[in-house]
């Protein structure tokens, strides 16, 4: 004789008496936005070695700077609303305090970042290779740094 007997399937999270039965939960993978917009930082700054032009090269480098800080912040604070518009470099020293220093040397660069770009400045070859080298430098921190996270 068989008789119909009812094993229940898993408890939903939330009727699992605290304590009891838990496993502990992995903590949440990073969104996969941070690493688009790290990939994108590493396109931009390949596009900008080969620039043809001092003013290309930097606002192109600058360009690599931002996806990599807009990388971070995504990954630190992915569901932060905006009300407003916000420079990246404001949101970059406020989501990760350990890359203020590197906020506030791109956030010094962006008007001339922005008057190269507008042809209103001349930028030297030696301001385009130090653009470069720091925005070189700045995207392997951010890969190095969300490699370790994935």
């Amino acid at each position: 004789m068989t008789s119909n007997v009812f094993i229940p399937g898993p408890r939903r999270e939330s009727e699992v008496p605290r304590g009891h039965g838990r496993v502990p939960a992995e903590p949440p993978s990073p969104p996969a936005g941070a690493f688009s917009l790290l990939l994108q930082a590493r396109k931009v700054l390949a596009r900008a070695e080969l620039g043809e032009t001092t003013h290309d090269r930097y606002a192109t480098g600058y360009l690599a700077a931002v996806r990599a800080a807009h990388a971070v912040v995504v990954l630190r604070e992915p569901d932060q609303p905006r009300s407003r518009p916000i420079s990246v470099w404001a949101l970059l020293g406020g989501a990760a305090p350990e890359l203020g220093d590197w906020a506030l040397l791109f956030d010094a660069c962006s008007e001339r970042r922005a008057a190269a770009e507008a042809g209103v400045v001349q930028v030297t070859r030696h301001e385009s290779d130090l653009m470069m080298t720091r925005a070189r430098e700045f995207v392997g921190l951010v890969g190095r740094s969300l490699t370790v996270v994935r």
